[in-house]
């Protein structure tokens, strides 16, 4: 086995390397908006000339809001339904509701 030293400044650099990737993958997949936001938010105070990690945190906010925003009017459209749709519109909520759970489910 060949032992590899590394001064710290590498194994920083190898360590935001990962942390990037990750977060870029995640972000990707939309597995873990939140997750992505943190490690991504890390490397751009770590190095602001990082354009790409720029990019990526911007997206997973974005993804981010847009799933939690998603999530919200889940729930509110839910209860309009159990409430029993006073005000009609039942089957447009309804379709959104099937796109959202196949999408997401």
């Amino acid at each position: 086995m060949i032992q590899q030293n590394y001064t710290s400044e590498e194994l920083q650099a190898l360590v935001t390397e990962a942390s990037f990737q990750l977060g870029k993958v995640l972000y990707e997949e939309g597995r873990d908006y939140a997750r992505a936001v943190s490690l991504l938010a890390d490397i751009v105070e770590q190095e602001p000339e990082n354009v790409a990690a720029h990019y990526y945190l911007g997206q997973a906010i974005r993804g981010q809001i847009e799933q939690d925003m998603y999530r919200r009017a889940e729930q509110t459209l839910r209860t309009y339904l159990e409430r029993g749709a006073p005000i009609g519109h039942e089957e447009e909520i309804r379709e959104f509701l099937r796109i959202r759970g196949r999408s997401h489910g």
